[in-house]
């Protein structure tokens, strides 16, 4: 358990930011069977989630990424918060990302752009697909963002190193690019005592890379394994 799961108290206090007011009601329900306790503020404009975090110090946020044409997304709200309180260094911000375009690299990018940049990068983030994340999923990725503070991609290199070192196993395989459902993602093999490279393969397409059963798995969006 972390420090800050050990911490955690009082109510938690979440921000709902999405043009969508039945999105929000949904993720909403689910967060109140959850923490029955929890205080939630809704915003259905960027300029109300700006003004709304800022103005109440919420740490923990759930920001849709698509508010429409012409509108500031997920992460230039994310950018603005934290741009906000850069002078609050003790103020964390937790964000969950929600969207419809789970599958859409361009969205992708702009998170990857955030949680490496470290002047905005967020405390810890998560991303859900508002369409097609079950309930239990859902909830269950609220709760390692907001109550311990793993971010997503924690997670995955956890796991992976897990995957790596279980049995002594002397190479390590690397994802370049822009993430795995990046068009030019590259798998390189490298091993780890030298890193030598020992075999790499271009232009993977877009997919999913899977831990299972002790095989690591990439799965292209057409099904290919």
């Amino acid at each position: 358990m972390t420090k800050r799961a050990e911490q955690v108290e009082e109510p938690l206090r979440i921000l709902l930011a999405d043009d969508s007011r039945d999105a929000i009601a949904q993720i909403g329900y689910w967060i109140r069977e959850r923490w029955p306790s929890v205080e939630l503020f809704e915003a259905s404009t960027p300029e109300e989630a700006i003004n709304t975090a800022t103005e109440h110090r919420i740490e923990n946020l759930v920001l849709d990424l698509d508010f429409g044409a012409q509108r500031a997304s997920g992460v230039v709200i994310a950018r603005k918060i934290r741009e906000a309180r850069r002078k609050e260094k003790k103020l964390p911000t937790r964000i969950v990302f929600r969207t419809v375009h789970a599958g859409d690299a361009g969205y992708l990018r702009q998170i990857e752009k955030l949680v490496t940049d470290d002047k905005h990068r967020p405390t810890v983030w998560g991303f859900l697909d508002k369409g097609s994340v079950p309930k239990r999923v859902a909830q269950n990725a609220l709760e390692q963002v907001f109550i311990y503070e793993l971010s997503f991609s924690d997670i995955f290199n956890q796991r992976l190193l897990a995957f790596l070192y279980r049995g002594r196993r002397k190479h390590h395989l690397a994802l370049n690019g822009h993430g795995p459902l990046d068009d030019a993602a590259q798998l390189r093999c490298l091993d780890l005592r030298t890193g030598a490279q020992k075999w790499a393969a271009n232009n993977l397409g877009r997919g999913s890379v899977l831990l299972a059963n002790d095989q690591l798995l990439l799965i292209t969006e057409t099904g290919d394994l």
